[in-house]
């Protein structure tokens, strides 16, 4: 793990950070943008955005783990330190 990275240092002393999760985040979007007439998000980063909003609108730097839903971490760790190190998209 490099510790320069923002996003593989962002779940360290059991929080994760807005700006890992932001990063995570554009990612996806980049990855897969908005499609349909009706611009929706891939999956993953309708959850991610999910957990996204809420820290955007509490003014949120980090959360303890144990606060972030599950389903939100198993999207985040598929965009998150590992991404594009061979594992799926």
């Amino acid at each position: 793990m490099d510790a320069t990275d923002p996003i593989a240092a962002a779940v360290v002393d059991d929080v994760l950070t807005f700006e890992a999760l932001h990063l995570a985040l554009t990612r996806c979007m980049a990855a897969h943008p908005p499609c349909n007439a009706d611009f929706q998000m891939h999956p993953d980063a309708n959850t991610i955005a999910s957990l996204w909003g809420a820290m955007s609108c509490e003014r949120r730097v980090s959360i303890p783990l144990d606060e972030v839903d599950p389903k939100v971490m198993v999207a985040y760790r598929r965009w998150g330190p590992d991404f594009g190190k061979g594992k799926s998209e």
